[in-house]
């Protein structure tokens, strides 16, 4: 009789899971430190085209950042040699710092990685700790801040690993491009960073 009672129970009814979802990028302009990737930027980051030059609505409420990878090539001269190793050929990437109220975080440095390449390819794989304020959920109801900066030469190849929930009853938010793609179209914004091109995913913006 249990066992008929059991399986008559309609099981829980879960209408959105946070999904995982990764976007790589291609910079064909270099990325310096002075450039903070933010929260606004990354909520704008996955939208759908609302027609004419409009701009794109975001798809995405709530998200959270799981990690950055960088590829970035050694460069060649016209002639095929190896460029002596300088600014250009520095990879570096730093999670920001508690900057919200009522944050403690992790200190001022919470985690600094950095690469040079000399002929083979500079890498750069980071996660974000616990502590830091760039582990955390952020969402559209929240305030602006930077999640990380990264320098990054031109050729740089960006990977973003993020857990996300759509936008599901919160008031529709346009994002702070302006798209002239077909209504309905759904794609990225490229961050709004110069030279940042999707691989894979269509271009809504090319700034």
């Amino acid at each position: 009789m249990a066992s008929i009672v059991s399986t008559a129970q309609i099981p829980e009814f879960r209408a959105q899971l946070p999904i995982r979802k990764t976007f790589r990028f291609s910079l064909a302009s270099g990325v310096g430190l002075s450039t903070g990737f933010t929260t606004t930027m990354f909520l704008d980051l996955y939208a759908v085209a609302v027609g004419g030059s409009a701009a794109p609505a975001r798809l995405y409420n709530n998200m959270k950042l799981l990690g950055v990878k960088l590829w970035q090539p050694s460069t060649y001269d016209s002639a095929g040699s190896l460029v002596q190793i300088g600014a250009t050929q520095f990879l570096a990437l730093e999670f920001s710092p508690s900057t919200t109220a009522g944050f403690g975080g992790a200190p001022r440095i919470p985690y600094t990685a950095a690469a040079q390449s000399a002929g083979h390819v500079a890498h750069i794989a980071a996660k974000p700790k616990r502590s830091e304020l760039a582990s955390q959920w952020f969402s559209a109801q929240q305030a602006n801040y930077v999640l990380f900066n990264v320098q990054a030469a031109q050729g740089t190849i960006m990977q973003v690993d993020l857990l996300v929930t759509e936008v599901n009853g919160e008031t529709p938010v346009t994002n702070a491009y302006t798209s002239s793609v077909a209504k309905g179209t759904v794609g990225v914004t490229n961050f709004g960073v110069t030279g940042c091109r999707s691989v894979g995913l269509e271009n809504l913006v090319n700034p």
